[in-house]
């Protein structure tokens, strides 16, 4: 059987109610130290809340630092096509030969092991 905690309050305050203001003031007078250990309860329980919805606030503004991140390097890591096959820009290395000129110096073959690498992780 569950009790219902307002129907209970709301019962015992009725009860309360009808006794002489002395006998009443009494009572609460002695329930006081048990509502402080009460209220000092809820605001640790608080104060946790507060903490973990900070937390969670941390670990979504980190979640999305990490996509922009992985997005900075796939737009890095672009395919590009060269003497018939697909590249990747970003790893492979172009030598300058002239003022509007350059050479294809190494061929990282794409998807590169940068983009396998992040793609692994997703």
């Amino acid at each position: 059987m569950t009790i219902d905690p307002a129907a209970e309050v709301a019962r015992l305050e009725a009860e309360r109610a009808l006794l002489p203001k002395e006998e009443r003031q009494r009572l609460e007078a002695g329930d006081a130290p048990l509502l402080r250990i009460q209220l000092l309860y809820m605001l640790e329980r608080a104060r946790k809340a507060e903490r973990a919805v900070g937390l969670l606030a941390d670990s979504h503004r980190r979640a999305k630092q990490a996509e922009a991140a992985i997005d900075r390097v796939r737009a890095l890591h672009q395919p590009v096509q060269h003497m018939g096959q697909t590249w990747c820009d970003g790893c492979s290395v172009r030598r300058s030969t002239g003022p509007k000129t350059c050479e294809w110096v190494a061929f990282i073959p794409h998807p590169c092991p940068t983009l396998q690498a992040v793609e692994e992780t997703q």
